[in-house]
């Protein structure tokens, strides 16, 4: 049930949000290029991030730069394609958004880069030597944010800013069979014990999912998206867990001495 305090806090964001969006959709008037009606653009960089800037533009992967973030601000942006920025934010401000059938944003993060799914640590070399333990997975990177911002907005919209998946942990490698126990050539002596098998390698932990990232649509004005826009923040699953390695079987004992009979003569009997 939510409480006076959490429909107070829902009240503040939303009129954060349109104050935000009136002072952004300001700024980017600001700096769009002065023809209006032409398909001028500007892509500008500061520090990491980007910021294209245009009158009416079709926007698609050929306007992404290599990496960073990217704002793009326009009167009027049209989307019909997939835009791809894996891992990374992205930020539309804009009066009027059009999207087309196919229109699909994603800012999924990309794969693991340390996976080990099928891998196994190094056995034990030497007598009684344990196995190695497995080395742990990474953990999934996190989806890129996705916020727009707008005035109206049409069509059909799609945007995916799952996390990625945890990588696979090794199992851990098996522990070398134990020393051969001393054998005595001969004499009653009993064989020697066999040697302790080596520890099995624990395995390896599996990375954690990567988390989803923020997704949110602002439109203060007129909406019409049929169907409904489809927006997917899935945190990515952990990694998969690995096996221990098998214990060193034991050393196998030593054999024991051979057993000479004794003959005994007594001198002068007949």
């Amino acid at each position: 049930m939510f409480t006076r305090r959490d429909v107070l806090k829902g009240t503040l964001a939303g009129i954060g949000t349109l104050l935000l969006y009136r002072y952004a959709t300001t700024q980017a008037a600001l700096t769009l290029p002065p023809q209006a009606g032409t398909a001028d653009e500007s892509l500008t960089q500061s520090g990491k991030d980007f910021f294209l800037d245009a009158i009416d533009i079709s926007l698609d992967q050929s306007h992404i730069p290599g990496d960073g973030a990217l704002t793009v601000r326009a009167d009027t942006i049209r989307i019909d394609g997939l835009i791809s920025l894996p891992g990374r934010d992205l930020t539309i401000l804009a009066r009027q958004i059009v999207c087309g059938a196919n229109a699909t944003i994603s800012t999924k993060a990309p794969a693991v880069a340390v996976d080990y799914a099928g891998a196994t640590a190094p056995n034990g070399v030497r007598s009684g030597d344990p196995g190695q333990d497995g080395r742990n997975g990474s953990d999934g990177a996190n989806g890129g944010q996705v916020l727009i911002f707008a005035e109206n907005m049409s069509g059909n919209l799609t945007v995916d800013a799952s996390g990625a998946q945890g990588g696979a942990a090794e199992n851990g490698g098996d522990g070398a069979p134990g020393a051969h126990g001393r054998d005595w050539a001969r004499g009653m002596a009993q064989g020697g014990d066999g040697g302790v098998g080596g520890r099995a390698g624990a395995p390896g932990k599996p990375g954690n999912g990567g988390n989803g990232g923020r997704i949110g649509v602002y439109v203060v004005g007129t909406i019409t998206v049929l169907p409904k826009p489809i927006l997917v923040s899935r945190g990515g699953g952990a990694g998969t867990p690995a096996s221990p390695g098998k214990p060193g079987a034991g050393g196998q004992a030593g054999n024991g001495g051979r057993y000479w009979p004794v003959h005994v003569h007594v001198c002068g009997q007949r």
